[in-house]
């Protein structure tokens, strides 16, 4: 889905089974690696908005089929033309501009909070649950808690 946004106005049927199937790879791809990097996103959305929304940005130029009346077509069908390799690099620019704000910001945040000791709850809190400690009383019923 998010790897559709992209060029929802663009695409033919055809072109959006074919970037819909690019977007679950990349989602499979970060997901994995992600796992394997011990990186914790519990929602995936690195996986699911990052990857996703690249693969998105980067398939507009190749599938982008707007019609012979506007001559705006992608580079598996106009490659010889200019239009869909500019297209090409301003995504490529826009992606590399996206992903340089979201690590200045993620890094400025995350690392405060990290160095202030305020990134993530003790172990105790983690296992007791945070809705017993926000709320004053469980979520889960007490034969599923681990009692500590």
């Amino acid at each position: 889905m998010v790897s559709l946004c992209g060029g929802c106005n663009l695409y033919e049927p055809r072109a959006v089974l074919i970037v819909g199937a690019l977007g679950v790879i990349g989602f499979i791809v970060v997901h994995f690696a992600m796992l394997r990097l011990r990186l914790d996103d519990s929602l995936d959305a690195v996986a699911v908005h990052g990857a996703g929304g690249l693969v998105g940005i980067l398939s507009v130029p190749w599938f982008m089929y707007v019609g012979l009346e506007y001559g705006e077509r992608g580079i598996f069908w106009d490659g010889n033309a200019s239009t869909p390799w500019l297209v090409l690099g301003y995504n490529i620019a826009g992606a590399l501009c996206i992903s340089l704000w979201s690590a200045f910001w993620s890094a400025l945040l995350f690392g405060s909070l990290y160095f202030l000791k305020m990134l993530r709850v003790s172990t105790d809190d983690e296992f007791k649950g945070m809705d017993l400690i926000k709320h004053g009383e469980s979520a889960y019923p007490a034969a599923v808690r681990l009692e500590y």
